[in-house]
């Protein structure tokens, strides 16, 4: 956001060592939901 203002574009590029990686690896924060937590946030987004 600080820089937002002086550039037409932001590209972060994520590159990993080898051609297989797990998608967690790319977040600083991850954690894997049970079925149950997924249908709930369906649900109250009334989907």
């Amino acid at each position: 956001e600080l820089i937002k203002p002086h550039v037409d574009k932001i590209v972060c590029l994520n590159i990993r060592s080898g051609p297989f990686f797990a998608v967690a690896d790319a977040y600083k924060l991850w954690y894997d939901l049970e079925d149950e937590d997924v249908i709930r946030l369906l649900q109250l987004s009334g989907f």
